[in-house]
C-alpha cells in the first residue's frame, strides 16, 4: 500500500499527478506479481503533534497506547483498512483498533525495538532548550509552507555537525482554527538554544493568519 502525498508538503501539488504515479507503481509491481494499491493523503499542513526524531517515536507510541492525534490515526486506519482488505479481512479498522485497546500493537513494537537490540525502557524523549511561537495577531491560521519545515527540522536535527535526536517542533494548531493574539501556534525544542532562536522567522514564513 503506497502512500502518495499532496500538498505544500509534498514533492507532488496535486491529486492529478499523484495518481499518475500511483497508477505507474502499481503497473510495475503488476510486472513482479505484486499487488498494489495506492491512495492520495493529504500533507498541506503538519500531521499530527510533532515533527522530529524521538518526538516522532514518542507520538507514536501515544498512538500505539490510544491516545494519538486524530488526523495522524485517521491516516493510519485508512493505509490499514486499505492493507487488510488486500489481505482478505473483515472488519478491518475495528480489527486494529482491538489492537490497541488490547496492546497487542504496542507489544509488537516493543518486540521491534528488541530484535534491532534496542529496549524500549531507554527512550527517553528529553529536550533541554525551547521557545514557543506565538501569535501577533487574531485570525485563522494556514500552513502555506509544509515542505519549508521539513527543511527546517534537518537544519534543527542535524545541528552543530552533530545529531540532535531530542531537536523538533510541536504543532498546537490546524489549518482553518481559530487564534487569539498570543496563542502558542507551535514550540521549537532543540540542545542548542543558539540553533533555535536562529531559525524562529524562518518558521513564522510557513504560515499565514488570516482575518
Amino acid at each position: 500500500v503506497l502512500d502518495i502525498k499532496t500538498g505544500n508538503g509534498a514533492f507532488i501539488p496535486n491529486s492529478t499527478e499523484a495518481n499518475k504515479l500511483g497508477d505507474l507503481l502499481s503497473l510495475i509491481g503488476k510486472e513482479f506479481n505484486v499487488d498494489v494499491k495506492y491512495t492520495n493523503t493529504n500533507m498541506n499542513q503538519p500531521l499530527g503533534h510533532y515533527a522530529g526524531l524521538l518526538c516522532e517515536i514518542h507520538e507514536a507510541i501515544k498512538c500505539l497506547k490510544g491516545n494519538g492525534p486524530k488526523d495522524l490515526m485517521n491516516v493510519v486506519f485508512h493505509l490499514g483498512e486499505i492493507a487488510l482488505t488486500m489481505a482478505g479481512q473483515n472488519n478491518s479498522r475495528k480489527k486494529m483498533i482491538d489492537a490497541i485497546n488490547d496492546g497487542s500493537a504496542f507489544e509488537i513494537l516493543c518486540n521491534m525495538i528488541y530484535e534491532h537490540g534496542g529496549d524500549y525502557k531507554k527512550i527517553n524523549f528529553n529536550y533541554k532548550y525551547s521557545i514557543d511561537i506565538k501569535s501577533d495577531h487574531k485570525g485563522y491560521l494556514e500552513y502555506t509552507d509544509t515542505k519549508k519545515i521539513g527543511s527546517i527540522i534537518n537544519f534543527l536535527t542535524i545541528s552543530n555537525g552533530t545529531l540532535d535526536n531530542n531537536a523538533g517542533i510541536k504543532f498546537f494548531k490546524k489549518n482553518g482554527d481559530s487564534i487569539k493574539q498570543g496563542d502558542t501556534i507551535c514550540r521549537v525544542f532543540s540542545g542548542y538554544n543558539k540553533i533555535i532562536e536562529s531559525i524562529v522567522n524562518q518558521i513564522k514564513e510557513t504560515y499565514t493568519i488570516t482575518y
